[in-house]
């Protein structure tokens, strides 16, 4: 009987941890498209790096590739004015 309770609070704490890192990995990903978007309007306007449009269409897909939605956004206003 011990065994098993043994194996079922392991078998609990492992189901924990793996949902921590999937969690984890999730925010991460929202984290990293966020900072995409931001290095790409900075490149965009020029605000704190030189102003470097070809850059900042590269970070910019990157995060709307990632869902960003802002990205996406500005990536369709910018073809719009092309």
């Amino acid at each position: 009987m011990l065994k098993k309770v043994i194996f079922y609070v392991v078998g609990c704490l492992v189901l924990v941890a793996i949902a921590y890192l999937l969690k984890r990995t999730a925010k991460q990903k929202d984290e990293d498209s966020d900072s995409l978007f931001d290095l790409g309007y900075s490149y965009m306007f020029g605000e704190g790096v030189e102003k470097n449009i070809e850059k900042a269409i590269i970070l910019l897909k990157r995060a709307a590739e990632q869902g960003y939605e802002r990205a996406q956004i500005m990536l369709e206003s910018i073809n719009d004015n092309k």
